[in-house]
């Protein structure tokens, strides 16, 4: 974290969020799923001497590039030339390199 002051103002720089505002929608095979509603929007609290703190105005961070495809669920009870049940399909997500769900490739 690097910070500069210039006319009573501190600038920050390298500040970086690693935790997306998103859910990863699950739904077993079959079953019709409502998409949750997204995270509530981050907010930074600074603090500083004397008690004093504030808080940002709210913002969102967005999820990165794909960058791997995660196991949710593994699959159960696989027989050799047949299909998973229905309850032991696998579950996967497509995730950032910090575990973020990607929403939109």
């Amino acid at each position: 974290l690097r910070k500069s002051t210039v006319g009573g103002i501190v600038y920050f720089s390298l500040v970086r969020a690693t935790k997306a505002n998103s859910n990863i929608l699950i739904c077993p095979v079959g079953e019709d799923c409502e998409p949750t509603p997204p995270l509530d929007p981050f907010r930074l609290l600074v603090s500083g001497g004397a008690g004093l703190s504030v808080a940002t105005t709210p913002f969102v961070v967005t999820n990165g590039g794909m960058n791997e495809i995660m196991v949710i669920q593994e699959p159960v009870l696989a027989i050799q030339a047949q299909y998973f049940g229905d309850a032991s399909q696998p579950i996967l997500a497509l995730v950032d390199s910090y575990g973020n769900a990607v929403l939109n490739l």
